[in-house]
């Protein structure tokens, strides 16, 4: 619950969620979630927005090159009372240790965004450092 200070009316934020994982004995694993999202806010503010989202992630880890390779999709319906306004990612990635002390990642992404129809695309890379 939240309140402005200028409206009398609280704006309420809900969020439930479930999530889960299993790894097999080859080094595979999938994760996958669901989440969905409720605001209530004041009729003068606008309209209440109800929200869901999934993903599903698999990854398989080769032990003898100490390196993850993983693919993930995410759907995204930020207001379930519009039509056509949904996200869609893509995601494939690799992550590669060195020594213990180095983590390479590299991530490419392709987003869809069905509202404006434009597609983006991203890569992250990133250097972790455990001392």
């Amino acid at each position: 619950v939240w309140h402005d200070g200028v409206i009398p009316e609280d704006y309420r934020f809900y969020r439930y969620g479930a999530t889960g994982n299993k790894i097999f004995d080859s080094g595979a694993e999938i994760i996958a979630a669901y989440f969905r999202s409720e605001d209530t806010v004041p009729t003068s503010v606008g309209p209440d927005v109800q929200g869901d989202s999934f993903y599903v992630e698999l990854e398989q880890y080769l032990k003898n090159l100490d390196t993850t390779f993983l693919a993930r999709y995410d759907w995204i319906d930020p207001n379930d009372s519009r039509k056509g306004d949904t996200r869609h990612t893509q995601t494939i990635g690799i992550v590669h240790t060195y020594e213990r002390h180095l983590r390479l990642a590299a991530e490419g992404s392709s987003s869809t965004d069905n509202a404006t129809n434009k597609t983006n695309y991203g890569l992250v890379v990133e250097a972790m450092v455990n001392f």
